[in-house]
């Protein structure tokens, strides 16, 4: 895990309104993740707390299990046989661009969002 996160020990890994955990805490946080069974991808409701979020988001890609952020678990699940081999992560739109104004999916290897990531 420590691969995908880039540091180790203290050093704050995650920072969201006063709350801080570092390196190793996230780690532990993501290996003790608990992800419904199986190997489907997992749904990831984006009104949870963040740092469940990310802390589920890296637990799928730790263990090599697609997330779909922005849905639920019965959302992933029928979606399950759509996502492109390879997805890692994909996500829900607002629905502003589609012309019924429902959300679309975004899916995308984890090699294509650490790119599109890396100049942050």
């Amino acid at each position: 895990m420590t691969d995908l996160l880039g540091a180790s020990g203290d050093r704050i890994a995650l920072s969201f309104g006063g709350r801080s955990a570092g390196s190793d805490e996230l780690a532990r946080a993501v290996a003790g993740a608990e992800l419904p069974a199986g190997e489907g991808p997992v749904g990831c409701r984006a009104d949870v707390d963040p740092v469940t979020v990310i802390t589920t988001v890296l637990a799928c890609l730790d263990r090599g299990r697609a997330v779909l952020v922005g849905g639920s678990q019965s959302d992933a699940d029928r979606l399950a046989d759509d996502l492109p081999a390879g997805t890692a992560l994909a996500l829900t739109t607002s629905g502003s661009t589609s012309a019924d104004g429902s959300p679309r999916v975004v899916a995308r290897t984890l090699e294509s969002w650490l790119a599109s990531a890396g100049p942050l």
